[in-house]
């Protein structure tokens, strides 16, 4: 069985889903991402294809919270799950720095999140 690594991100944006789709290979190339980073994009958090856990734990927290509406899974082959959501901050926090953020908003929400030993793990 192949390796894969896996993280979810979520990231508050008020520009559409489109918008946010056809940048993303902008970013990508800025970001030196692997090719072979496969990356889905849905709005609203709670669409995320994700697993059980993820749906019980971070989801519900992060809908309290009500500061995200966009969700990113990540997927790595031949990486582990932290290796995964390295690649998915460096994405997110490039997405700032794009057209995706301008203006500027004065508060700026993202967080990445992978699983290790059967609980999910905020990247810091």
């Amino acid at each position: 069985m192949k390796k894969e690594g896996k993280a979810y991100g979520f990231l508050k944006c008020d520009k559409s889903l489109r918008e946010i789709k056809e940048t993303m290979p902008i970013i990508r190339k800025y970001t030196k991402t692997p090719s072979n980073l496969e990356l889905s994009i849905v709005e609203g958090i709670s669409k995320i294809i994700g697993d059980r856990l993820l749906h019980e734990t971070v989801i519900p927290d992060l809908q309290e919270e009500g500061k995200c509406n966009y969700a990113f899974e990540a997927r790595l082959e031949g990486a582990n799950n932290r290796a995964t959501a390295n690649e998915l901050t460096a994405i997110l926090n490039q997405a700032y720095q794009s057209d995706l953020f301008n203006p500027k908003p004065q508060n700026f929400y993202s967080t990445v999140v992978y699983e290790k030993n059967r609980q999910y793990e905020q990247l810091e």
